[in-house]
């Protein structure tokens, strides 16, 4: 009888990691249409119908950072702290649109531009829930009591055989949630918030999506 528990056991792995089928990130990229048809639950755990209301209605610190973002910051808030994340913002704006030869490169130019800001990033992170065949390497993560809060993904610039970067990282964040499932099941019961950070070439503008 122990045999036959541990051979179903086993075939109630394969069925499981079936029916879950996901290819990887970087796969999903080039041929995401059948697969988004099949599953409707890679949306970033957000269904197409459900057309989000702007930022600034869904909470005062929205509204607050759109009245302010132009404006000058009070003396008693220029700190170094400050002045640094101005800094960052700027080389981002004036390196990042830039073409670049590889992925790589233009993630040390980003790492560079932001080096000493986050000092949570990791990189080269794994996704790889149980239930899943494959698993999603992102090019960097930032985590906040052990759960990734934000997903960075590079690309060269945009072309047919390099895949779609939204869709890139939107599997990656299917791969998330197939974690969150295994280990941390009340942050997903809140909806599973993350920064889903693009940064693509020439062709478009660096672009940041996420599910709040």
């Amino acid at each position: 009888m122990d045999v036959y528990n541990k051979a179903f056991e086993s075939f109630a792995k394969l069925v499981t990691q079936l029916i879950h089928y996901m290819p990887s990130p970087s796969d999903f990229a080039r041929e995401w249409d059948p697969i988004q048809e099949k599953d409707p639950n890679v949306l970033c755990l957000c269904p197409a119908v459900a057309i989000g209301l702007p930022l600034c209605t869904l909470h005062h610190v929205f509204l607050q950072f759109q009245c302010e973002m132009l404006v000058l910051l009070p003396h008693d808030l220029v700190t170094a702290e400050a002045i640094a994340t101005c800094t960052a913002a700027s080389k981002l704006y004036l390196k990042i649109g830039s073409k670049f030869k590889t992925e790589n490169d233009r993630g040390k130019a980003f790492d560079s531009c932001v080096a000493g800001l986050l000092e949570e990033m990791e990189k080269e992170v794994i996704l790889s829930p149980k239930s899943f065949i494959h698993y999603s390497k992102v090019d960097w993560c930032v985590k906040e009591h052990g759960i990734v809060i934000a997903i960075h993904e590079d690309k060269v610039e945009s072309a047919k055989e390099n895949g779609d970067l939204y869709m890139q990282i939107t599997g990656d964040y299917h791969f998330l949630v197939g974690i969150l499932t295994d280990k941390a099941k009340e942050f997903l019961s809140n909806r599973a918030p993350c920064f889903l950070i693009c940064v693509l070439g020439m062709d478009h503008y660096p672009l940041i999506i996420g599910n709040c």
